[in-house]
């Protein structure tokens, strides 16, 4: 089993849109709620083969409401600040697709 850093992530429920349900599977899996929730990024990973969409967003503050609900989710729920990103992707701490899609799409944005 490989461990690594990963953004939350999970489906869009009947009825609800996509960034009630980032706000909602953040808070499930962290038990962090996002505030100032902004679009950041739309894509197909396996055009062509399937019509999953991702929805990233990107989010500015967190307040703890308290554990995480989906224990299961996640071995361990911790902040790694903004400036160590770069380096946790170059080490390989950071493999899953969908973080790095969103990762390294802010980091071309913001530079």
């Amino acid at each position: 089993m490989h461990w690594g850093w990963e953004i939350p992530a999970g489906r869009v429920d009947e009825g609800e849109n996509p960034e009630d349900a980032a706000v909602r599977e953040t808070t499930e899996e962290t038990g962090w709620r996002p505030r100032g929730v902004t679009p950041l990024l739309s894509y197909y990973p396996a055009i062509g083969s399937s019509d999953l969409r991702f929805h990233l967003f990107r989010v500015v503050a967190a307040d703890r409401i308290g554990e995480p609900v989906d224990t299961w989710e996640a071995e361990r729920v911790d902040w790694l600040p903004l400036a160590d990103v770069r380096r946790a992707i170059r080490g390989g701490e950071v493999s899953s697709g969908m973080t790095l899609t969103g990762l390294l799409y802010h980091f071309a944005e913001v530079g």
